[in-house]
């Protein structure tokens, strides 16, 4: 709230957006896409980049991949990795 201030604690309404049809943010290839993620338990980076890649996607979230409390997720895991490497 201090960045837009008060009015941000009282949201008016919500809003979707189908990014798959916006012409400036997606391909045909999005428009035509396949079913919804599914979480997995696998490892996304294996290898030598699992020791510098990490990837904060929602789509590469444990849970609710695709929707925005899977890149919640995604990014806290990030973190959680990059900062383990840091210290």
């Amino acid at each position: 709230m201090r960045l837009f201030g008060p009015e941000a604690g009282r949201p008016r309404k919500t809003l979707i957006k189908d990014w798959a049809a916006d012409a400036l943010t997606a391909t045909a290839e999005d428009r035509s896409g396949s079913a919804h993620p599914s979480a997995t338990s696998v490892a996304w980076v294996t290898g030598r980049w699992s020791e510098c890649l990490s990837l904060a996607g929602s789509e590469a979230s444990p849970i609710e991949p695709g929707f925005m409390a899977g890149a919640v997720e995604a990014a806290r895991q990030a973190v959680q990795e990059v900062t383990g490497r840091l210290s």
